[in-house]
């Protein structure tokens, strides 16, 4: 039986197939004849400042005061576990993602390429640090750490059978979603990178089938 979203997934990969010709989109007004004004009310001002900080930061560079404290918050919050709990949906609670941390300079923590466990809020030691630039397409990113979102594929599908991939590809964007709304609260640079070189980004694993589905490199504002 063919795995199509194995084969959708390797046809996808970058650069594109297939870009798309340039279109214009136009911008229709009056599009819709009955509308309703709605309300709302304010919400927590913490959760408001980091909602409306949110931002993808395409130029950063390495922070000086990047620490293990800061990136441990950073996990926790966004995508660890509090009291048994994690932070985000996943289907059938399978939590099908893995989380790899390569930390490139970051004070108190040694270079190299880690996983992390959210069970034990701990990163895992999987091998000496690889140049991940090479995986980019953008330029202008310097960073302290990057995080590589990833699953496996296969072991994604066991239970949901194909549709486990919409599944995964759901709960990476509930994690990155986290991940830049704590990061906003901590002052960090963040963007979710969906557009890389998989191959260099899945060399990184030692899990069998993991396919990345996002970089998420970390850093310093650049004003």
């Amino acid at each position: 039986m063919t795995n199509y979203f194995q084969t959708y997934h390797n046809q996808s990969n970058w650069p594109p197939i297939k870009k798309p010709e340039n279109r214009v989109i136009e911008k229709l007004e009056n599009t819709f004849l009955r509308t309703i004004q709605l309300d709302y009310i304010q919400l927590d001002n913490h959760l408001m400042d980091a909602l409306n900080s949110r931002k993808s930061s395409k130029e950063m560079r390495v922070s000086k005061t990047l620490d293990a404290l800061k990136l441990g918050t950073l996990l926790k919050w966004s995508i660890g576990m509090f009291e048994d709990r994690r932070m985000f949906p996943s289907a059938g609670e399978l939590y099908t993602i893995k989380c790899l941390v390569a930390i490139k300079d970051l004070g108190g923590v040694k270079s190299g390429l880690y996983e992390y466990i959210p069970e034990h809020h701990r990163i895992a030691w999987l091998g000496e640090y690889q140049e991940l630039k090479k995986a980019f397409v953008q330029e202008d990113i310097d960073f302290n750490v990057c995080l590589v979102l990833g699953s496996d594929l296969d072991r994604a599908c066991q239970h949901y059978g194909e549709r486990g991939y919409r599944f995964s590809l759901l709960e990476a964007g509930h994690m990155m979603q986290n991940i830049m709304l704590v990061a906003s609260t901590l002052e960090l640079a963040v963007a979710p990178i969906g557009g890389f070189k998989d191959d260099v980004a899945n060399e990184l694993s030692t899990h069998e089938n993991f396919k990345s589905m996002y970089l998420v490199p970390i850093g310093e504002y650049i004003d």
